[in-house]
C-alpha cells in the first residue's frame, strides 16, 4: 500500500506536468480488498500464503485491467449524456403501476430455472433476444437469426448472455465467479419478449411454485428489455408493409412519418406510457420478492436505420428509455435500483449519429443485432456493472 501511494504521488506530479495526456490508474489493489476484504489471510482469489492468483483471481484482476484499458480507448462504463426527459417521458410519472397480470402459461415462459449455487453470488439476466444465448429452439438445427449469414460465427449465438457466463465461470477448469441464469433460458423459447409477457412470466422466472411460493433468492437481477415493447405489433407492421408496397413512394414517407412521431401507443407493441406502467410493476415485484437482491436495469439498445426490416426508430429507444429512467428515479436515487447505461456503451464505441448510417462494426448492418465483437463488448459491459455491485470493482477509492 506504501508503494502504491509513493507511485500514485509521483506519477500525479508528472502528469501535471503533461495535462494533454491524463493519467488513468486501475487501481487492482482496491478491486480485490473490495472482493476479499482488507487485510484479508485467506481469499479465493489468490494462492494460499503467495501473492499469485488462483485462476479465478486471474480471471478476477484480467477483468479489471480489461476495463481499464476500454475506459481508456472510449467512454466505456462512463458518465454518458444524460437522455433528454421529454414531455411524453415526463409523463409517465403520472402513470399509475401496472396491474398484475394472470400468470402466462409455463410454455410461454420458456425453462423454469435450475436450483442455486449455495458457493457464489447468483445472477438472473431478464432479457430479449439481445441477452439471450441462442436463436432457435433447444433441440432443433443451429441456424443464424441475427440479420445474416455470418453475424452467428462464430458459434451461433445470438444475444450477450453466455459471453457473460462465460467470463464469470468455467466449468473445465473449476472455477466460478457468479452462476448465471436467464430468464427461461438460454434458447429463443425463453426470451423475456416485451413487458407485457415479463409481468405474466415473472413468477415463473423466479422459480415460484405452490411448493416453494418465495422462489428462489437470487443475489443479483439483471433486466434489459425493452425493444419488443418499441416494435409495432404484427398487425400494424403488415398495414404498414402493405401500403409501403402499394402507395408512392411520398405518401408512404408521409405515413410512415406520422406513424412514427407518435410514440404514445400509435401502433407499438406496448405504448410508453404503459411501458412505464409495466416497468414500475416489475421492479415493484422484484423488490418485494427479493428484498436483499441488487437490482439492476439496463437501458435498451441503439436502433440504427433500417431496424432489420422493421420500424422502430432511434427516437423511439430513446423515448422508451428516459420514460424508463423517469420511473425508475426515486429507486435509482436511493439507490435500490443501480443502472446499466448499455445503450451508451455502444454509442460511445459507435459514435453519436451512428444510428443515421446503421453502420458500425459492433452492429448487424442496420439491424439492432450485433455480430461476434459487439455481444462481446455488450457481454463486457453487463459484466462490468455485476462485478461493479456485487464486489465494488471499479469504484474509485485510492486517494
Amino acid at each position: 500500500m506504501l508503494y502504491n501511494g509513493l507511485a500514485l504521488k509521483a506519477l500525479t506530479a508528472a502528469a501535471a506536468k503533461t495535462p494533454a495526456t491524463p493519467l488513468l490508474v486501475n487501481d487492482i489493489y482496491q478491486d480485490m480488498t473490495h472482493f476479499c476484504g482488507l487485510d484479508y489471510k485467506k481469499c479465493k482469489l489468490q494462492l494460499t500464503g503467495g501473492v499469485h492468483c488462483t485462476q479465478a483471481g486471474r480471471e478476477y484482476t484480467g477483468l479489471s485491467v480489461a476495463f481499464s484499458i476500454l475506459g481508456a480507448l472510449f467512454d466505456f462504463g462512463g458518465k454518458h449524456p444524460a437522455v433528454t426527459v421529454t414531455a411524453a417521458a415526463a409523463a409517465v410519472t403520472a402513470s399509475p403501476t401496472a396491474s398484475p397480470l394472470a400468470p402466462a402459461p409455463a410454455a410461454k415462459c420458456g425453462a423454469a430455472p435450475t436450483a442455486l449455487n449455495k458457493k457464489v453470488p447468483n445472477v438472473l439476466l431478464i432479457g430479449d433476444s439481445i441477452s439471450m444465448g441462442y436463436g432457435f429452439l433447444k433441440g432443433t438445427p443451429q441456424r443464424c437469426a441475427c440479420g445474416d449469414k455470418t453475424c452467428c460465427r462464430p458459434d451461433f449465438r445470438l444475444g450477450y448472455g453466455l459471453y457473460v457466463q462465460d467470463t464469470l465461470r468455467n466449468a473445465t477448469d473449476g472455477w466460478t465467479l457468479m452462476e448465471l441464469q436467464h430468464s427461461g433460458g438460454w434458447f429463443l423459447d425463453g426470451q423475456a419478449g416485451d413487458t407485457k409477457l415479463g409481468l405474466s412470466c415473472l413468477n415463473h422466472w423466479l422459480g415460484v411454485t405452490p411448493a416453494a411460493p418465495d422462489g428462489l433468492q437470487f443475489d443479483i437481477v439483471h433486466v434489459n428489455f425493452g425493444l419488443q415493447c418499441v416494435f409495432s405489433s404484427l398487425l400494424s407492421f403488415l398495414l404498414s408493409s402493405l401500403l409501403s408496397s402499394l402507395l408512392s413512394s411520398l405518401l408512404s414517407s408521409l405515413l410512415t412519418s406520422a406513424h412514427r412521431s407518435d410514440l404514445n401507443g400509435n401502433g407499438m407493441e406496448v405504448p410508453v406510457t404503459k411501458y412505464a406502467a409495466n416497468l414500475r410493476a416489475i421492479f415493484g415485484s422484484l423488490k418485494k420478492m427479493l428484498p436483499k437482491a441488487k437490482l439492476i436495469f439496463s437501458t435498451s439498445t441503439p436502433v440504427p436505420r433500417g431496424d432489420g426490416g422493421g420500424n422502430r426508430t432511434e427516437a423511439h429507444v430513446l423515448e422508451y428509455n428516459a420514460a424508463a429512467l423517469r420511473v425508475l428515479a426515486p429507486d435509482t436515487q436511493s439507490g435500490r435500483v443501480v443502472i446499466n447505461d448499455l445503450h451508451g456503451d455502444i454509442v460511445a464505441f459507435c459514435g453519436a449519429g451512428y444510428t443515421k448510417t446503421g453502420k458500425c462494426k459492433l452492429q448487424v448492418p442496420n439491424g439492432v443485432h450485433y455480430e461476434f465483437p459487439g455481444r462481446q463488448l455488450c457481454g463486457m459491459s453487463v459484466t462490468r456493472k455485476l462485478m461493479e455491485v456485487q464486489w465494488g470493482l471499479g469504484k474509485k477509492n485510492m486517494p
